[in-house]
């Protein structure tokens, strides 16, 4: 009775797929990032110091961020434990979930184009509702060569580092991977936290015409793929501390290579297109 009752209960899976289990994490992420993404958009409409001097919205601010933090790193925390607990991970789910990654960036390049196309748009056929003039003679546009041109070079020099720590881990030299990816990690905190300067010192809004709405919703939209970016470096981080890298199995890092760099690149097309020609 008790052997028959074991292989009922017992799954015998003859296929080297994943049968993906219900999870809370999408529908959580998914909210605490819409609720994130437009607590942004007042934040850059009503300015930092009127934002933060209405309770509620500050609030709301660091409630989302928080939970958006922890949902993100509890959903990875899964995925892991499915990997390297469960076995779940064979080498064609591996596959799949690099056709996955792709596609992801595929759509996110198609993303950031469409705001690139509205930017270029209003820049070569300005409207006679900003003075037919890019940018707007309202709008005192950022200098492309203070902080923008400190946050590109700190964001390139994050891929150097990015790059050693891929390259060590290669050699199976973990204590120099492992450098690389805290020096990745700290200059992409250094990179958001230079972005928020930016942001509080601009003298323009978001609701101001064309030029604002589409410089914040690409920067800002960069800025926050560069803090996801972090977060899946900061898990790497953890795995690779704890060994579940080698030389020859490193799946969630590369992934978080691909991710960083393609964040790499989006940046040096804001940056040489919205900073510089844009204000020429």
């Amino acid at each position: 009775m008790k052997t028959n009752m074991l292989i009922k209960n017992y799954k015998f899976i003859n296929h080297p797929y994943q049968i993906v289990e219900n999870s809370p994490w999408p529908f959580i992420i998914g909210m605490c990032a819409f609720m994130f993404m437009t607590l942004n958009g007042v934040f850059l409409s009503f300015g930092c110091s009127t934002f933060y001097s209405i309770g509620i919205f500050k609030n709301l601010y660091n409630f989302s961020f928080v939970i958006l933090f922890l949902s993100v790193f509890l959903w990875w925390y899964d995925m892991i434990n499915e990997s390297v607990i469960e076995g779940a991970y064979t080498k064609k789910v591996q596959l799949n979930i690099f056709i996955g990654m792709i596609l992801f960036i595929v759509s996110e390049i198609m993303f950031f184009f469409g705001f690139f196309w509205a930017y270029f748009h209003f820049s070569l056929n300005p409207l006679d509702t900003i003075q037919a003039n890019w940018p707007p003679v309202s709008v005192e546009s950022i200098f492309a060569y203070g902080l923008p041109l400190i946050n590109t070079v700190i964001l390139l020099s994050s891929g150097i580092t990015l790059t050693w720590s891929h390259f060590a881990l290669f050699k199976n030299n973990k204590n120099e991977s492992v450098i690389g990816l805290v020096l990745t990690i700290i200059l992409g905190l250094i990179f958001t936290h230079i972005q928020l300067i930016e942001f509080y010192l601009a003298k323009f809004t978001i609701a101001d015409s064309a030029y604002g709405s589409v410089f914040y919703m690409l920067t800002g939209l960069h800025g926050f793929h560069v803090l996801i970016g972090t977060i899946f470096l900061c898990v790497a981080l953890l795995r690779l501390i704890c060994n579940f890298f080698n030389n020859t199995r490193f799946s969630g890092f590369e992934l978080a290579i691909w991710y960083w760099h393609f964040v790499d690149v989006v940046w040096l097309f804001v940056f040489s297109g919205i900073y510089c020609w844009g204000n020429a």
